[in-house]
């Protein structure tokens, strides 16, 4: 073989290396904005209920107040408990109420972090429903539906976003008797909940509640958060978070 023939082979082999190196590197290139643009359309528990901070634990109880904002007794309406993993998702969620059954919910998540199923039970067992959820582009929770343990249909919830990603209205429907409920939020420029108006089938007797915020953490989390309805203190609740 003749140097000028040796030349063109090597010259031939970097050039196919090359090539291949160029294709790699354009695949990697593909598969790393693909991932990153699935992580960013994916919201964790912490971004869903407006949580600042690597939060572990969340437990908030809601207290009935006088007209002056008193807690009237230190029994509580209602107690909920949140854990999170280290991804800042729901891992467990359990509710407590002084008058009836404690219910417990878990969740399970896909491998992009993305809740997928939602497992709510009393401590009894005589309640086990399912919840799976549908997403938009951006990320938010648009449709929640609520099935028996026999996968039959329940009840649906439909839910609508603002541009900064606040959820501003709900829907909730009763699949047995074709019933609906249905809610709209306001919220102040940094997400907090300010208002709530909650609407029965008819739409005849709308409620309105009004919320205030009496204390934050240094992580910009409210500990503390007035209810009103008609301008009068209703219920005052109580945040105790764990970072």
């Amino acid at each position: 073989m003749s140097n000028y023939q040796l030349k063109v082979r090597i010259m031939k082999t970097n050039t196919a290396h090359i090539s291949n190196i160029s294709a790699l590197l354009i695949i990697f290139t593909e598969c790393f904005f693909i991932i990153s643009c699935t992580n960013e359309n994916i919201k964790n528990s912490l971004t869903e209920q407006n949580l600042n901070g690597r939060v572990k634990s969340l437990t908030e109880t809601t207290y009935p107040v006088d007209s002056l904002g008193k807690i009237i007794d230190s029994n509580f309406l209602e107690q909920i408990m949140y854990r999170y993993n280290s991804k800042g998702n729901k891992i467990e969620e359990i509710h407590y109420h002084p008058d009836s059954m404690d219910e417990l919910a878990t969740f399970k998540y896909n491998t992009n972090g993305k809740k997928i199923e939602k497992r709510w039970r009393d401590t009894n067992n005589e309640m086990d429903h399912l919840a799976t959820f549908k997403y938009d582009k951006k990320g938010n929770n648009i449709e929640k539906r609520w099935s028996e343990t026999d996968g039959s249909l329940m009840k649906k919830e439909i839910y609508l976003y603002d541009e900064n990603g606040n959820k501003t209205a709900e829907e909730i429907i009763s699949i047995e008797d074709t019933s609906s409920e249905r809610r709209t939020f306001s919220f102040d420029k940094h997400h907090n909940l300010i208002e709530e108006i909650r609407y029965s089938s008819d739409d005849s007797i709308p409620r309105r509640y009004s919320y205030k915020y009496l204390e934050f953490d240094k992580e910009g989390n409210w500990l503390k958060r007035m209810q009103y309805q008609k301008k009068l203190p209703l219920t005052i609740t109580v945040r105790l978070i764990e970072y």
